[in-house]
């Protein structure tokens, strides 16, 4: 364990030691560069997760001579993510006035599928009264993906794109700032 820790301590040593070297040798230490590739890797950290439940009821319609219509509920836990692709951005560097414009196209913010795992479905059968017409691994399906749509869209609901925006603009905006370059970011 401490030799493990060791070993990280020296290479983020020898890390940091050869920016410096090579910021004040090569480069003259006169002159910090931003390049499109450092912005897109500090963009991938401006990520929201949203951890939530959905609780659905689901009816399955009674057929023919059943007298009463069957019911489940599905509890569906899961992680959504907004982030923001830097592929579909224009990003152009001014480096006299040290200023970097970045607008990004309509479309920039990415919100995932829920990431779920397989015990973090729970399928409560309420009332399933009907002889011949059972609820089925069908009906489960058709609940459970009902349920994860359902999800998603209250990620939605509660505002995940604002919130993934203003949280790229932010740490962009701190990045270039440290960087001593002024920023202007837009979303389209």
């Amino acid at each position: 364990m401490i030799k493990n820790i060791f070993m990280v301590v020296a290479a983020v040593l020898i890390g940091v030691g050869g920016m410096y070297a090579y910021g004040n040798l090569v480069d003259g230490g006169s002159q910090t560069r931003v390049t499109v590739n450092s912005i897109k890797k500090i963009a991938e950290l401006a990520t929201i997760e949203y951890t939530m439940s959905v609780i659905k009821e689901q009816t399955k319609k009674k057929k023919f001579l059943e007298w009463k219509t069957a019911r489940f509920l599905v509890l569906v836990t899961g992680k959504v993510k907004g982030s923001v692709d830097l592929n579909m951005a224009d990003v152009k560097i001014d480096k006299e006035n040290r200023k970097v414009s970045i607008n990004f196209k309509k479309g920039a913010v990415k919100v995932s599928y829920p990431e779920i795992a397989p015990n973090d479905i729970k399928i409560i059968t309420v009332d399933d009264p009907n002889i011949f017409h059972k609820i089925n691994d069908k009906d489960r399906n058709k609940g459970t993906a009902a349920a994860i749509a359902v999800l998603r869209e209250t990620a939605m609901n509660k505002g995940i794109v604002g919130q993934t925006k203003n949280q790229a603009r932010q740490v962009i905006e701190n990045f270039l700032a440290a960087l001593g370059y002024k920023s202007v970011i837009k979303f389209s």
